[in-house]
């Protein structure tokens, strides 16, 4: 059974890799509720929240993947394997 957010995903995923600000903040108006649905089951909550939290942050301050790269791996090694998931071209 396919999930229409994982599919909504990898199409926001390919669009990330060509254009990082925008589609960064269309992540970032995400509910968290509708952001949690993106991340593979039996993802931690926390970890998800935090993930949320970073990606709002770089829209908000508008930072380069490589300033969002660091932040995330900062957040540790859960939260960027997940963010790794959901945002590949990081």
């Amino acid at each position: 059974m396919n999930n229409p957010y994982s599919e909504l995903a990898h199409r926001a995923m390919d669009k990330v890799k060509t254009s990082f600000p925008e589609d960064l903040h269309r992540l970032a108006t995400l509910s968290q509720s509708d952001f949690s649905k993106l991340a593979p089951r039996g993802s931690n909550p926390a970890d998800v929240c935090a993930l949320k939290k970073a990606v709002d942050e770089a829209a908000a301050k508008n930072l380069s993947q490589a300033q969002l790269y660091t932040n995330i791996k900062n957040l540790g090694t859960s939260v960027f394997t997940l963010g790794k998931k959901l945002l590949p071209s990081l």
